[in-house]
């Protein structure tokens, strides 16, 4: 059906059209350990909720923290509230997420804590001056949480085969710079995806076992492709080392229109021979 679509908008563009199909990604094995990151920092002494007692601290553990919405979410029925959370307007219904997801965070521990996600394990940093009850000092402060996160994480081995589970750590600021890099993660865990990760052991952290609340089978990775004709395309004609951040840039220049500095992406040479 998909196929037959093309088809049909291919031939409404008419012979003149530059027609390109994109996907930024393929679909493969669902194999990630976003899940195991929370508990990981927690042990790192990164995250702390408000039942956790500090190091050296005589005093009784705080209670759980109660938060009306949280109980109201929780005993909600899954469906209801997923029908319920499509009706409200997104700003209010993202405040609404945030307020459940942090409830279990005592700010005035916290190091560094986990962003929603569901393939790669997203870090943000409690940055003081950036976030609302930020703790860590910028500078070196800051750049020493990122180094400690790297390398402790980078660590974490599969606990059943010893196997490395990430296959690389990003920083958002250096890999994605731009004038709003203050809003993404500070650091990007992409793990290796060559076989189910439920539970990882490193000598700081131990074993760390969580089954992953992700039931689908398959999700998005790469490579991508794409596929397009036109004129000054040659059939047959290949990409090699195309990236998705490519396709913007190499469009404006095909349509001549200057390509913004901010892109980093490099113009395809085989789309602009026009």
């Amino acid at each position: 059906a998909l196929d037959r679509a093309i088809g049909q908008i291919r031939a409404a563009a008419g012979p003149e059209a530059t027609f390109v199909v994109i996907s930024g990604d393929c679909v493969g094995p669902n194999r990630a350990g976003w899940q195991l990151l929370p508990e990981v920092l927690t042990r790192l002494g990164f995250l702390a909720t408000p039942q956790m007692q500090a190091a050296g601290d005589s005093a009784p553990a705080l209670a759980r923290r109660f938060d009306p919405v949280k109980a109201l979410r929780d005993l909600l029925p899954k469906d209801f509230r997923k029908s319920l959370a499509r009706s409200l307007p997104t700003k209010l219904r993202d405040r609404l997420a945030q307020r459940v997801d942090t409830a279990d965070i005592d700010w005035t521990r916290t190091r560094a804590y986990c962003l929603p996600t569901d393939l790669e394990g997203y870090i943000r940093v409690n940055l003081r001056g950036r976030e609302p009850q930020g703790i860590v000092e910028p500078g070196a402060g800051y750049e020493g949480v990122l180094a400690e996160l790297t390398a402790e994480i980078s660590a974490l081995r599969d606990a059943g085969t010893g196997r490395p589970i990430v296959r690389e750590i990003l920083r958002a600021d250096q890999a994605f710079p731009g004038d709003h890099d203050a809003y993404l993660p500070d650091l990007i865990v992409r793990w290796d995806a060559s076989a189910p990760i439920v539970a990882a052991t490193s000598a700081r952290v131990g074993t760390v076992s969580v089954p992953s609340p992700d039931t689908r089978p398959g999700t998005h990775q790469g490579p991508g492709f794409l596929v397009a004709c036109g004129r000054g395309i040659a059939p047959g004609a290949v990409l090699h080392d195309g990236h998705i951040l490519d396709f913007a840039p190499t469009l404006l220049a095909r349509m001549g229109v200057a390509v913004p500095p901010h892109m980093h992406g490099r113009v395809w040479p085989e789309l602009t021979a026009v």
